[in-house]
Protein backbone atom coordinates (compact mmCIF):
# COMPACT_ATOMS: atom_id res chain seq x y z
CA UNK A 1 0.00 0.00 0.00
CA UNK A 2 1.84 3.25 -1.17
CA UNK A 3 1.60 6.11 1.64
CA UNK A 4 1.15 3.95 4.49
CA UNK A 5 3.27 4.56 7.62
CA UNK A 6 4.94 1.04 8.54
CA UNK A 7 4.63 0.23 12.09
CA UNK A 8 7.11 -2.41 13.87
CA UNK A 9 6.29 -4.84 16.47
CA UNK A 10 7.52 -3.39 20.24
CA UNK A 11 5.96 -6.36 22.01
CA UNK A 12 4.86 -9.44 21.07
CA UNK A 13 2.61 -10.23 24.38
CA UNK A 14 -0.42 -8.65 23.60
CA UNK A 15 -3.09 -10.98 25.44
CA UNK A 16 -1.35 -12.59 27.62
CA UNK A 17 -4.14 -14.95 28.81
CA UNK A 18 -5.06 -16.42 25.38
CA UNK A 19 -1.48 -16.40 24.29
CA UNK A 20 0.06 -18.21 27.43
CA UNK A 21 -3.32 -20.58 27.51
CA UNK A 22 -2.36 -21.49 23.68
CA UNK A 23 1.19 -22.14 23.96
CA UNK A 24 0.98 -24.43 27.19
CA UNK A 25 -1.62 -26.43 25.05
CA UNK A 26 1.26 -27.14 22.87
CA UNK A 27 3.46 -27.63 25.70
CA UNK A 28 1.00 -30.58 26.87
CA UNK A 29 0.40 -32.15 23.40
CA UNK A 30 4.39 -32.46 23.35
CA UNK A 31 4.34 -34.13 26.84
CA UNK A 32 1.50 -36.30 25.96
CA UNK A 33 3.27 -36.91 23.35
CA UNK A 34 6.49 -37.78 25.31
CA UNK A 35 4.68 -40.20 27.59
CA UNK A 36 3.32 -42.28 24.94
CA UNK A 37 6.91 -42.79 23.49
CA UNK A 38 8.37 -43.69 26.77
CA UNK A 39 5.55 -46.12 27.29
CA UNK A 40 6.09 -47.62 23.67
CA UNK A 41 9.87 -47.65 23.78
CA UNK A 42 9.99 -49.33 26.96
CA UNK A 43 6.84 -52.00 25.73
CA UNK A 44 9.41 -52.59 22.65
CA UNK A 45 12.48 -52.74 24.83
CA UNK A 46 10.28 -55.31 27.21
CA UNK A 47 9.38 -57.29 24.52
CA UNK A 48 12.93 -57.40 22.45
CA UNK A 49 14.35 -58.39 26.01
CA UNK A 50 12.00 -61.02 26.95
CA UNK A 51 11.83 -62.93 23.51
CA UNK A 52 15.89 -63.30 23.71
CA UNK A 53 15.66 -65.56 26.84
CA UNK A 54 13.62 -66.74 29.10
CA UNK A 55 15.45 -64.80 31.92
CA UNK A 56 14.93 -61.54 31.41
CA UNK A 57 17.68 -59.26 32.72
CA UNK A 58 16.02 -56.50 34.58
CA UNK A 59 19.41 -54.27 34.90
CA UNK A 60 19.63 -53.95 31.25
CA UNK A 61 16.14 -53.18 30.84
CA UNK A 62 16.29 -50.10 33.63
CA UNK A 63 19.47 -49.26 31.65
CA UNK A 64 17.93 -48.99 28.51
CA UNK A 65 14.80 -47.42 29.76
CA UNK A 66 16.81 -44.80 31.64
CA UNK A 67 18.83 -44.37 28.36
CA UNK A 68 15.76 -43.46 26.52
CA UNK A 69 14.13 -41.65 29.15
CA UNK A 70 17.42 -39.47 29.50
CA UNK A 71 17.76 -39.01 25.65
CA UNK A 72 13.41 -37.43 25.12
CA UNK A 73 13.83 -35.30 28.85
CA UNK A 74 16.67 -33.53 26.90
CA UNK A 75 14.89 -33.18 23.50
CA UNK A 76 12.15 -32.03 25.51
CA UNK A 77 14.14 -29.41 27.25
CA UNK A 78 15.32 -28.24 24.28
CA UNK A 79 12.25 -27.74 22.67
CA UNK A 80 10.11 -25.85 25.36
CA UNK A 81 11.43 -22.62 24.77
CA UNK A 82 11.33 -23.41 21.17
CA UNK A 83 7.78 -24.00 21.50
CA UNK A 84 7.03 -21.23 23.50
CA UNK A 85 8.73 -18.61 20.98
CA UNK A 86 7.15 -19.70 18.14
CA UNK A 87 3.67 -20.21 20.36
CA UNK A 88 3.68 -16.41 21.11
CA UNK A 89 4.87 -15.40 17.65
CA UNK A 90 2.35 -17.25 15.87
CA UNK A 91 -0.85 -16.37 18.40
CA UNK A 92 0.90 -12.31 17.95
CA UNK A 93 0.09 -12.61 14.59
CA UNK A 94 -3.62 -12.78 15.49
CA UNK A 95 -3.81 -11.19 18.62
CA UNK A 96 -2.14 -8.33 17.68
CA UNK A 97 -4.43 -7.28 14.44
CA UNK A 98 -7.60 -8.09 16.93
CA UNK A 99 -6.47 -5.58 19.49
CA UNK A 100 -6.00 -2.73 17.23
CA UNK A 101 -9.09 -3.96 15.41
CA UNK A 102 -10.81 -3.08 18.68
CA UNK A 103 -9.40 -0.39 20.00
CA UNK A 104 -10.17 1.33 15.78
CA UNK A 105 -13.48 0.20 16.26
CA UNK A 106 -14.32 1.80 19.89
CA UNK A 107 -12.40 5.19 18.10
CA UNK A 108 -15.29 5.07 15.42
CA UNK A 109 -17.93 4.31 17.66
CA UNK A 110 -17.34 7.51 19.40
CA UNK A 111 -17.53 8.93 16.31
CA UNK A 112 -13.44 9.67 15.18
CA UNK A 113 -14.39 8.48 11.81
CA UNK A 114 -11.01 9.03 10.68
CA UNK A 115 -9.24 6.46 13.08
CA UNK A 116 -7.73 3.55 10.90
CA UNK A 117 -6.27 0.02 11.36
CA UNK A 118 -2.47 0.00 10.10
CA UNK A 119 -2.03 -3.64 9.12
CA UNK A 120 1.19 -4.78 9.60
CA UNK A 121 2.95 -7.37 6.81
CA UNK A 122 1.92 -11.20 8.10
CA UNK A 123 -0.88 -10.15 9.80
CA UNK A 124 -3.83 -13.20 9.47
CA UNK A 125 -6.89 -10.20 9.49
CA UNK A 126 -5.58 -8.17 7.14
CA UNK A 127 -8.30 -8.22 4.59
CA UNK A 128 -10.92 -7.50 7.82
CA UNK A 129 -8.82 -4.89 8.93
CA UNK A 130 -8.57 -3.67 4.82
CA UNK A 131 -12.41 -3.97 5.04
CA UNK A 132 -13.02 -2.11 8.81
CA UNK A 133 -10.67 1.02 6.56
CA UNK A 134 -12.76 1.23 4.03
CA UNK A 135 -15.87 0.98 6.30
CA UNK A 136 -14.47 4.21 8.11
CA UNK A 137 -13.75 6.25 5.20
CA UNK A 138 -17.50 5.55 3.86
CA UNK A 139 -18.44 6.80 7.28
CA UNK A 140 -16.14 9.74 6.97
CA UNK A 141 -17.59 10.65 3.76
CA UNK A 142 -21.35 10.72 4.79
CA UNK A 143 -20.35 12.83 7.58
CA UNK A 144 -18.90 15.26 5.75
CA UNK A 145 -21.51 15.14 2.81
CA UNK A 146 -23.76 16.10 6.01
CA UNK A 147 -21.99 18.94 6.95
Amino acid sequence: MAGTTRFKRTQFVVDRAYQLRFVLRLISVVFGVVIVSLLACSSIMWFSLTQRNDNVDLYAFIEMASTVTLALSIEVMVALPVIYYFGIRHTHRVVGPIERIKRTLKAISEGDFSARIHPRKGDVLMDLCNSINVMAEQLEQREKNKQ
